[in-house]
């Protein structure tokens, strides 16, 4: 799999509002990670999340955020496509 820097900022941004920190986020500090890494496969993705953004995170909430990604990007998109699947054809 493989995110552009677009996307896996508002993942990271959206897993930070999990975890209740999303007055952390420093979109600017992102900014110069995405001018290096300006498309993320899913290895890199998630050592981010963990280098940058999950330092001093018990366990129960690290799953928490995890699941509310999941939760808003995999399930509504699938959702979302199948609704415009079916209005298409």
């Amino acid at each position: 799999m493989i995110m552009a820097a677009g996307e896996v900022e508002n993942a990271a941004y959206q897993f930070m509002m999990s975890l209740g920190r999303a007055a952390d986020w420093d979109p600017e500090e992102f900014d110069s990670v995405a001018s290096v890494i300006p498309v993320f496969k899913l290895g890199v993705f998630i050592t981010v999340l963990e280098s940058k953004y999950a330092r001093d995170v018990d366990d129960g909430g690290l799953r928490e955020a995890v699941r509310d990604v999941h939760d808003f990007y995999l399930l509504d998109v699938i959702k979302k496509v199948g609704l415009i699947e079916a209005v298409i054809y």
